[in-house]
């Protein structure tokens, strides 16, 4: 298994490992789910299904993310 180095601002790190923690998921987890999701598309960014749009810039906002998601999660590793 690889390792990735990304330049994050403080907060959102913060506020990435409070949801991750509270969805029982690590950060490293649900970052590869977004690029394992991301390369699979094979649409257009502006085509991307609504899960994956939901999970384009989550925290840029608070509440970015939505039920979707998370149920998506558990189905696939549960």
């Amino acid at each position: 298994m690889g390792k990735l180095t990304l330049s994050v601002k403080d907060e959102t790190i913060k506020a990435a490992k409070e949801w991750a923690e509270a969805h029982g998921l690590s950060v490293s987890h649900v970052v590869s789910t977004f690029f394992i999701l991301l390369t699979k598309s094979k649409q257009l960014p502006n085509k991307m299904p609504p899960v994956l749009k939901k999970l384009a810039g989550i925290l840029e906002k608070e509440g970015a993310l939505i039920h979707d998601y998370h149920s998506h999660i558990k189905n696939k590793y549960l």
